[in-house]
């Protein structure tokens, strides 16, 4: 008789025991149901708002810690190459001699799209913008290359806008493909590209004074700016600006 009754009391202790367990759980479920995003949900909706001003410390940013969203895969046209082998190319000077960017491995080389025809190459032309900026960084060592990818344009026409102006350095056709142009993702005359150790450390434009109106104290050569850096052993401050000037007619 003593043995059925404890045989009893143990089957309602573990009978409580079950039922204990299962309340337990339930009430757990609803609280994962009911609680938190996961950190990767919560990151993702609040990135949503990131270019809201989430730099600025905004309501609409990111928190501290949230990662915000990739930058844009590169398209087409986008200069994406900053190795030396990717950026080296071969053109011909107005007088026919080649020139090779890995010829100037290790130099600064400045690159300028240029094209006689556009009004804003004329305008600096005209102040010499180019040429004094390239006979001031000479000793140096900088090097300096225009290089036109116009279509209808040719060597002939580089070789007599050289001479007008008294360009002391080469201007490279790349008039047949605009490989060169595409290869660098050129938009305008002027847009400028500076080269250090097989790497792009500046492009955009001249300055920013597209239409000439500033005073001298309001304009920023940047190009003067950063080969002052550069030839100073410092890091160029300014290493990107919008391009003005002529679409590049390839």
């Amino acid at each position: 008789m003593m043995n059925a009754y404890r045989i009893a009391m143990l089957a309602v202790v573990a009978l409580a025991a079950v039922l204990t367990f299962g309340l337990v759980a339930t009430a757990g479920d609803k609280t994962g149901a009911t609680g938190a995003q996961p950190a990767s949900d919560t990151a993702m909706s609040c990135c949503k708002g990131a270019d809201k001003g989430g730099d600025k410390g905004d309501k609409g940013g990111c928190p501290v810690g949230a990662e915000k969203p990739g930058p844009k895969a590169p398209t087409e046209n986008a200069t994406s190459a900053t190795a030396s082998d990717e950026l080296n190319f071969t053109l011909n000077n107005y007088d026919g001699t080649k020139v090779s960017l890995s010829d100037h491995a290790d130099k600064i080389v400045v690159l300028e799209w240029i094209n006689a025809e556009c009004p804003y190459v004329v305008r600096h032309y005209k102040a010499k913008t180019m040429t004094d900026l390239a006979a001031k960084y000479k000793d140096n060592g900088v090097v300096w290359l225009a290089i036109n990818s116009g279509k209808n344009m040719n060597a002939s026409g580089d070789a007599k806008w050289a001479q007008e102006h008294q360009i002391a350095y080469p201007i490279l056709a790349d008039h047949a493909e605009g490989k060169v142009g595409k290869q660098y993702g050129a938009k305008t005359t002027p847009h400028m590209f500076i080269i250090q150790q097989g790497k792009i450390v500046y492009r955009g434009g001249i300055d920013n004074d597209p239409n000439g109106k500033l005073s001298a104290e309001e304009r920023i050569n940047y190009v003067d700016k950063a080969l002052a850096e550069l030839t100073s052993g410092k890091a160029v401050s300014v290493p990107e600006s919008k391009p003005y000037g002529c679409t590049v007619k390839y």
